[in-house]
């Protein structure tokens, strides 16, 4: 299951199983989880390197293609 746009917490959940008329009819053990973000700077290098690579790869690409014209 994916959340988006929590902020930095604890949370705890619980899944029910519904029958045919609508109602609950167990409930799951609860099960917490905790949310904790990346810093800014550790977010920004992961950026970096993914440019680094992004770029990288052009680059190759382009040149293989001028190469083999």
């Amino acid at each position: 299951m994916l959340l988006s746009g929590l902020a930095d917490g604890r949370r705890t959940y619980r899944a029910g199983e519904i029958g045919i008329d609508g109602r609950v009819i167990a409930w799951s053990d609860p099960v917490t989880v905790t949310v904790a973000h990346h810093t800014l700077g550790r977010a920004l290098a992961f950026f970096g390197v993914g440019a680094t690579v992004f770029f990288a790869t052009l680059i190759l690409i382009l040149h293989g293609t001028r190469r083999y014209r």
